[in-house]
């Protein structure tokens, strides 16, 4: 009896070996063929070659490396710091976790696939309840992305837009609301378990609810604030890459459209391994209107794309080996 339940978990082993081989492949294919042989690609990195050919321009490159690196480790923290109160996992791990979560992301629209990737690092009883956690620590990214978006809405409309003033305030007015009932339904996540409560469940599916209640208004503060720490880096990184490439749009102009870029791109359905493309023409009609130049915007954005997903899901192709079938972490 022993031996047949241990040949049932040496095949299921293997199973689970092919199936990591075959994610890491797909995705270091993907970014291959993204990266290196889409005619596109090929200029963005011929113009990404010429431009740190400047000392300067390399050193400011070098710069936006570094903040790549802050940016994930901040995300690791993050999502560690809502993992704990199901499980204590270190930090290299949860850098693990999330390195993994967007490669496999890579081939999901609106990276859906970065909760399996994440969750499969932690101990099996625990997944469901991590994918959850993942959406709220996600929808905190999010927040802030739509928040800073609303704000700039409002100065884009009052600048680049002509619009009835009736109409305008209404807008500002629905901004407004919208961004104050996404502020308070985050603080008040407990809601999501005193509905799903009204239903019939088993207990199990209860405990899975629970993890709505299981943060307070000062730890979702807490994990708000980082995210809002890697919207600014997400920001200044895009800033220095359009001065990498020679655009000559001052601080604020950008800012306002960059948040506007980031805005929209929140909302649209993508899949990652497409999004270049759309992020692209996004940035593209926003700097439109203040620049006549676009190439250092579609370059800058080409090169925000890699920095802080291709090469961080190259990373996480490895880390795949990393996932655990079973709860002994087999």
């Amino acid at each position: 009896m022993v031996t047949m339940i241990q040949r049932k978990l040496n095949k299921s082993g293997k199973w689970w070996l092919a199936i990591k081989i075959i994610l890491a492949v797909c995705a270091l294919w993907f970014i291959y063929q993204k990266v290196f042989t889409h005619e596109s690609s090929k200029n963005y990195l011929t113009q990404l070659k010429t431009a740190l050919q400047n000392p300067q321009s390399a050193f400011l490159f070098l710069i936006v490396l570094i903040l790549m690196i802050l940016n994930w480790t901040t995300e690791s923290l993050k999502w560690k710091f809502m993992i704990k109160k199901i499980e204590e996992i270190s930090t290299v791990r949860a850098l693990e976790a999330v390195f993994s979560g967007l490669t496999v992301s890579f081939f999901t629209p609106n990276r859906i696939g970065e909760y399996a990737g994440r969750v499969f690092h932690l101990k099996e009883g625990k997944r469901m309840q991590a994918t959850f956690i993942t959406m709220i620590e996600n929808s905190s990214q999010l927040l802030i992305t739509l928040l800073a978006g609303s704000i700039a809405c409002m100065f884009y409309m009052s600048d680049y837009m002509e619009m009835n003033s009736w109409i305008f305030l209404l807008i500002r007015f629905l901004l407004l609301v919208f961004s104050g009932f996404c502020i308070i339904l985050f603080f008040n996540l407990d809601l999501f378990e005193i509905f799903f409560k009204r239903f019939k469940m088993s207990e199990y599916w209860r405990q899975i609810f629970h993890v709505f209640s299981l943060y307070s208004t000062k730890e979702l503060m807490k994990v708000l604030l980082l995210s809002l720490v890697r919207y600014i880096i997400f920001s200044i990184q895009f800033y220095i890459l359009l001065r990498i490439y020679g655009s000559p749009i001052h601080l604020f102009p950008s800012l306002l459209m960059i948040a506007m870029t980031f805005f929209v791109m929140a909302v649209v359905p993508t899949f990652t391994i497409a999004e270049i493309g759309i992020r692209g023409a996004v940035a593209a009609y926003f700097f439109g209107k203040i620049t006549i130049d676009v190439l250092p915007v579609l370059n800058a954005t080409f090169s925000l794309w890699l920095i802080n997903l291709a090469i961080p899901a190259l990373a996480g192709a490895f880390f795949i080996f990393h996932f655990k079938l079973e709860k002994n972490g087999r």
